[in-house]
């Protein structure tokens, strides 16, 4: 396992492990418009919007593809850390 500073090249990457997760398990709990709000924001623009000001985003890497990722904004996380197991 490689463990890397992400790139914007991995946006795309990022949103669709993060998105996913987070519409199943975090926003069913939220208001809708909270909800749209924080989903809009991990969508691949929103990602790189945040790499821009200041986000960084670490990736874990097997065998070359993206299986975790995880976002510091400052000093603090800004997401969870997030993996996927399996193909």
């Amino acid at each position: 396992m490689n463990i890397r500073l992400a790139s914007i090249n991995d946006a795309e990457t990022i949103s669709a492990l993060i998105y996913a997760l987070t519409e199943k398990y975090v926003v069913a709990e939220f208001p809708a418009h909270s909800a749209n709000a924080l989903l809009a924001s991990m969508l691949p623009e929103g990602i790189r919007k945040q790499m821009h000001t200041g986000c960084r985003y670490h990736v874990a890497e097997l065998d070359g593809q993206i299986i975790g990722v995880i976002g510091i904004q400052g000093q603090q996380t800004s997401l969870p850390p997030v993996c996927r197991r399996g193909p």
